[in-house]
């Protein structure tokens, strides 16, 4: 069974350049706004677990606040050793609504 698409936010809480992190049925997810696409990844940096809305974002990457390890917003991979990775989500935005679609496996959960 296919996971359904969930509300998020409003286009207008996330501007260009900026992101947002929330919890969707208990997974930590980060929204960002790149140039007016949003992208969804999980909101916890693989190193050491800090929250990835913490840090910023430069080039369409984030970048954890805790030890600057930039992750590619679109594919989810680290700049510098791309097969680790965060977890990228589905996004659609509908009218004023950005929605994510979470889903947990065993890898990512």
């Amino acid at each position: 069974m296919s996971e359904p698409f969930v509300f998020f936010a409003k286009q207008a809480d996330i501007a260009p350049g900026r992101m947002l992190g929330r919890e969707i049925d208990g997974v930590p997810v980060l929204v960002a706004n790149v140039d007016g696409v949003f992208l969804a990844v999980k909101d916890v940096c693989p190193h050491q677990g800090t929250p990835l809305h913490d840090g910023s974002i430069k080039d369409g990457a984030v970048w954890c606040r805790k030890h600057s390890w930039p992750f590619d917003l679109r594919t989810g991979c680290y700049l510098r050793i791309p097969q680790i990775k965060v977890k990228c989500y589905e996004v659609k935005v509908e009218g004023d609504d950005v929605l994510v679609k979470v889903y947990k496996d065993m890898m990512y959960a």
